[in-house]
């Protein structure tokens, strides 16, 4: 088991595995790793850009494990560059943050956002969204400064005044797709808003740097879920809840 904190874990990682294979030859060895370090460095633009996650798979690749568990990849490089992966399904961890943000659902209507075109293209095929309307946002960045000046929502219809909306994503870093999402969604009329992120980096809490924190503190967002895969039981507060352990 890894839950990253960070990169120099990966060094103690390489030596217990080497360690093992010392004593046990023919073991088979599976490594169960919630969290792909490094899965956002998924392309570069130019040749001076380190592409980390290719050579973070090239490491993990050496050490020749039967099997790499992982849950919700952020995209399919990771699948390709990682051997012998095996992408965990998550159906049954968003029917229970289903079930905890919208207990009346599919009585009352729910409305599930993706934050952009690329996550509504990744999960929208889940069993778990059968018959549940969606919708998603079209960022706008300044390409200067790389930040999120705000976002539009591609509504496909859906009429969303006094709705309960779940805002669905793989990580949250600091969190501004969020932020401007939630800001977005209210201006639109949604009653009451959820959100979750499998995958939730400790630093959505630094109130310095973090956007998305804001809205956990004035109520724009009801409360956070995600799972223990690097988020800390330490950090939990009453707007974040860890809805499922790996």
């Amino acid at each position: 088991d890894w839950h990253y904190e960070n990169d120099e874990e990966l060094v103690t990682l390489i030596f217990i595995t080497n360690h093992i294979r010392s004593l046990y030859p023919d073991a088979s060895i599976c490594l169960y790793m919630p969290y792909i370090p490094h899965a956002r460095m998924d392309r570069v633009k130019n040749q001076k850009e380190v592409f980390t996650l290719k050579y973070f798979a090239q490491i993990i690749n050496s050490l020749k494990f039967d099997q790499v568990f992982t849950a919700d990849a952020h995209s399919n490089v990771s699948e390709a560059l990682i051997d012998r992966i095996v992408n965990v399904d998550i159906s049954e961890i968003i029917k229970k943050v289903i079930s905890e943000c919208h207990p009346f659902y599919p009585y009352t209507d729910l409305v599930i956002y993706f934050p952009d075109a690329g996550a509504y293209k990744r999960y929208s095929g889940l069993e778990c969204f059968n018959k549940i309307k969606m919708v998603y946002g079209e960022k706008i960045r300044n390409w200067e400064t790389h930040r999120i000046e705000g976002l539009n929502v591609v509504t496909n219809g859906v009429d969303l005044k006094n709705k309960v909306v779940l805002m669905i994503d793989d990580i949250i870093s600091y969190g501004g797709t969020f932020y401007h999402s939630a800001n977005k969604l209210k201006e639109l009329g949604v009653h009451k808003i959820y959100a979750y992120a499998t995958h939730v980096e400790n630093e959505m809490l630094n109130e310095e740097r973090g956007t998305f924190i804001k809205s956990l503190k004035d109520g724009t967002v009801a409360k956070l879920f995600t799972t223990n895969s690097i988020f800390k039981d330490e950090n939990t507060t009453d707007y974040i809840e860890i809805i499922h352990r790996f």
